[in-house]
């Protein structure tokens, strides 16, 4: 960002005729009205701040007051002539120069624009700077720049500069792309925000629920970004009579193995395994546990069977969530993961709000690891961005074989997050099925089985 000193400023009186105004104030503020009460304070106290020109009286500060003046017809104005070495400097101290003025939200958004591509250029000019000349030593390159060029762009420094939260920033770019790409619903809501008549929490919210309703008209077949694995495997599914939205009974691997590989976008999988149970050698064997004790623990080399499959079947970047207490997060799962790419890349804790049990602390959570198949990535994957790392969520356990239900509302969150409409999820160690409840819930597919059924 340009600093200007007074310094670099020199005095003269223009006549309103002899001064234009500059083309980017239009482009980012538009052509404005003459001030009603501006004019009225010109009028009866004269111009008190200057204008800032150019030599060639273009305007970069106070075109109001030049708008004003030339309604009350004056014929001197005070002005300050400032010139800069580089257009990229000009453009900046323009956007400075209106840093304190009222703006609606279109003009902070126009003038965020202009500064991401002034930074982008800046960025081009450093990149230039560094290359190697001819002779020239590598700490001296790029140091006749001197100081005039930012060290970097972020979101952060953008957003400050317009006045506006990060939060806050990303939530308007989200409506204002599609302003700018026609969009009738996004340019209303930017006019409801210009003239104060919505939040911007409350257009991103009606933004985010169009979107939605949108999302569920498109065919199937162009639902995936990666392609119509809910297709491929809806024919594996047929031939080998694996229903869809089904409970179906089954060894998980063997299962697995009938389907197409890079078909599924998102997995679950819990394991049957005692973990911090038997680490600590109190057990699960009460009344409440006696049927679910029966199940076939899961040794690692059986995890490991599982969480290979799992990931020959995930399409590119897609996710695998996989659930664990404290003691494996606190252990590691490393080789669960051996032979496979997998990724981990969040962790979410769920808090049960139920008392739990412990000869220390009370074991309120569990924990719920994800991963993701290379190449990872979170932008055009992970399309919702309002879930908590930590979530809170009561469930009623089934009973049996099957108490510990897991909670029906984050998975179906993390469903949307990462799947679209008609998508098929899998897993294969069920158990009481609520990943299915949760992916109907939100309108995707669900292939999977249990080995209890």
């Amino acid at each position: 960002m340009a600093k200007i000193s007074s310094d670099e400023f020199s005095n003269v009186i223009k006549h309103p005729r002899e001064l234009k105004p500059h083309p980017l104030n239009i482009e980012i503020y538009g052509e404005e009205n003459v001030d009603a009460d501006l004019v009225k304070s010109i009028k009866l106290k004269g111009i008190l701040e200057p204008l800032v020109i150019k030599e060639d009286n273009t305007i970069l500060s106070g075109h109001r007051r030049w708008k004003a003046a030339k309604s009350l017809k004056l014929d001197k104005l005070p002005c300050r002539i400032i010139t800069f070495s580089d257009p990229l400097e000009e453009m900046d101290a323009l956007i400075e120069f209106n840093r304190q003025r009222k703006k609606t939200v279109s003009q902070m958004m126009r003038e965020g624009d202009k500064i991401a591509w002034i930074e982008k250029q800046l960025a081009k000019q450093r990149q230039e700077a560094t290359r190697a000349k001819p002779g020239e030593r590598a700490d001296k390159r790029g140091a006749h720049l001197g100081t005039t060029l930012p060290k970097g762009k972020s979101r952060e420094k953008v957003a400050k500069r317009i006045g506006m939260s990060r939060g806050s920033m990303l939530r308007v770019t989200q409506i204002w792309k599609k302003a700018k790409a026609g969009d009738a619903m996004a340019i209303d809501l930017m006019k409801k925000l210009d003239i104060g008549a919505i939040t911007i929490n409350a257009a991103y919210l009606e933004n985010k629920k169009a979107e939605d309703e949108a999302a569920e008209k498109i065919p199937v077949a162009a639902n995936n970004v990666f392609g119509n694995t809910c297709e491929l495997v809806s024919l594996a599914a047929d031939k080998f009579r694996l229903p869809l939205n089904k409970r179906n009974k089954s060894d998980g691997i063997a299962f697995m193995k009938k389907l197409p590989a890079a078909s599924i976008p998102c997995a679950f999988f819990d394991p049957q395994y005692r973990g911090v149970l038997d680490a600590l050698s109190y057990g699960n064997e009460g009344d409440r546990q006696k049927d679910r004790v029966e199940l076939s623990q899961m040794t690692d080399k059986a995890i490991n069977g599982f969480c290979r499959e799992i990931y020959r079947v995930l399409i590119p970047s897609g996710h695998l969530f996989l659930w664990m207490d404290k003691y494996h997060v606190a252990e590691g799962t490393a080789v669960w993961f051996e032979g496979t790419g997998m990724k981990a890349v969040d962790l979410i804790t769920w808090n049960k709000e139920r008392f739990g049990m412990g000869f220390r602390t009370r074991r309120v959570a569990e924990y719920l690891l994800v991963l993701q198949k290379p190449p990872t990535r979170a932008k055009g994957v992970w399309c919702v961005h309002t879930i908590r790392d930590v979530w809170s969520e009561k469930t009623n356990g089934e009973g049996g074989k099957h108490p510990h239900k897991k909670p029906i509302e984050l998975q179906a969150e993390l469903i949307k997050a990462v799947t679209r409409v008609n998508d098929v999820i899998l897993d294969p160690a069920a158990g009481s099925f609520s990943v299915m409840i949760s992916a109907n819930k939100v309108k995707r597919n669900f292939i999977g089985c249990d080995i209890e059924g």
